[in-house]
């Protein structure tokens, strides 16, 4: 074996592990913003907290590299499981202890994470076949993973859709909620100084938020007028409205720190996902406002999209949220908004990696591979646009259609170069 080979082997596994490894300890070992003691779960909960879902697939996903690059390095399926759920169980025992603020153990953490290394180690025994597939594996393969990308898709979509208005919303006018705060949050220190939602205006509320009860429909706006500004860094509501006879918020416009939000009701949330949030940065940056300054937020909410505007004096600030199958990877974490600058180049990322492997295992199809490739193609496209008309959501824009179409052909290219290598040269770089 080579020295260039024997490097390969080694250099890129070891990169791979110090690189997750770094990753983990960010993710877990970093203050975070303290929870209200009543939202916290108990150690011992295995499913709750407004979170659950995402807490619990982030947590199978962070370890997944780990376990993987642990058996290319040499080690056992088992003690490279064994190696990371020790990892996790200190974690979670330095949490326990109050290192960092605002993280909680949980029993729930430690399971999901020994999960994702098992995982990891599973995927990392099987890389002959899923690297080199034989002619039946990669039809298999094509075939699985266009079935997983589709679902995956209509799931989106279903979980980024408004729940169903209620047939008799339309004849009801929004009213002051019986609500004395907002379930979850603090009070909002700034003044309000006038609310219109919906056409109905309500009275000058003082401090705090001004909490609304709204029939469940299709369409919202709402004006909301503040004076001054919350000083904490957290998310604090200026607007909250709800449907009737429910605490649960139907959409909220809030203060987080220096920016605005935008939060809009969507059926991921029941699941305990990733809420939907439109993010304005620096809507309230307090050296642009005076004490007097008057700030006008506009929010609008619909089935399609939420759009949020925010205006002083001269100064303007908006931004919009479409509500498309395309962005799974925000319903699955809480670092990165969907709204937020990075967020373009990371939903390109998470559709270059569900269409890769169609072109990739598609082309080891061989002769076959024309037929798998663009019944791939079919299924995906016919799954996304009818899970956007099933749901009423918005179509992707043209630029993540190209997206998905460049990580197809990306996927072909690595294959063929691949395929072009010796086979002995092939099967040494990934002995």
């Amino acid at each position: 074996m080579s020295t260039t080979t024997s490097r390969w082997r080694t250099g890129i596994p070891t990169v791979l592990a110090i690189g997750s490894l770094l990753l983990i300890l960010f993710a877990t070992l970093t203050p975070r913003g303290a929870t209200l003691v009543a939202l916290q779960p108990s150690h011992f909960c295995l499913w709750c907290g407004p979170s659950r879902a995402t807490d619990a697939i982030a947590n199978v996903v962070l370890f997944v590299p780990l376990g993987a690059s642990l058996v290319l390095l040499g080690m056992t399926v088992r003690t490279a499981v064994a190696v990371c759920a020790t990892l996790a169980f200190g974690i979670e025992l330095t949490q326990s202890m109050g290192v960092p603020t605002g993280r909680i153990a949980s029993a729930s953490d430690f399971l999901t994470n020994s999960a994702g290394a098992a995982a990891g180690a599973l995927l990392a025994t099987w890389r002959h076949t899923i690297a080199f597939p034989r002619k039946r594996a990669a039809v298999a393969l094509v075939s699985g993973w266009t079935i997983a990308c589709s679902a995956l898709l209509i799931a989106t979509a279903w979980a980024v859709s408004a729940p169903s208005p209620l047939p008799s919303a339309a004849a009801v006018l929004p009213a002051t909620s019986a609500l004395p705060f907002t379930p979850g949050f603090g009070w909002y220190a700034g003044e309000i100084a006038g609310t219109l939602v919906d056409d109905v205006e309500f009275p000058h509320r003082g401090t705090g938020p001004m909490i609304v009860q709204v029939p469940r429909k299709t369409r919202h706006i709402a004006r909301v007028a503040i004076v001054g500004r919350d000083a904490r860094g957290g998310l604090v509501p200026i607007l909250y409205a709800h449907a009737p006879n429910e605490g649960a918020a139907h959409y909220i416009v809030a203060q987080r720190g220096r920016d605005a939000l935008l939060r809009g009701e969507s059926r991921a949330g029941t699941l305990g996902l990733a809420p939907l949030d439109l993010i304005v940065p620096d809507a309230f940056v307090e050296r642009s406002m005076g004490l007097s300054d008057t700030t006008l937020a506009t929010a609008r909410v619909s089935g399609r999209a939420l759009e949020l505007t925010v205006s002083r004096g001269a100064e303007r600030w908006s931004g919009l949220l479409l509500r498309t199958p395309t962005v799974g990877w925000t319903l699955i974490q809480s670092l990165v908004g969907v709204s937020s600058r990075p967020a373009a180049a990371l939903t390109a990322l998470w559709l270059i990696m569900l269409t890769l492997p169609l072109g990739y295992w598609g082309w080891w199809c061989r002769r076959a591979r024309a037929g798998a490739i663009i019944g791939s193609v079919i299924i995906v496209s016919a799954c996304l646009t009818t899970s956007v008309r099933a749901f009423g959501i918005s179509d992707p824009p043209p630029w993540q259609w190209y997206t998905m179409l460049a990580g197809i052909a990306l996927g072909m290219l690595v294959a063929q170069l691949l395929m072009t290598r010796p086979i002995e040269r092939r099967d040494n770089l990934h002995a």
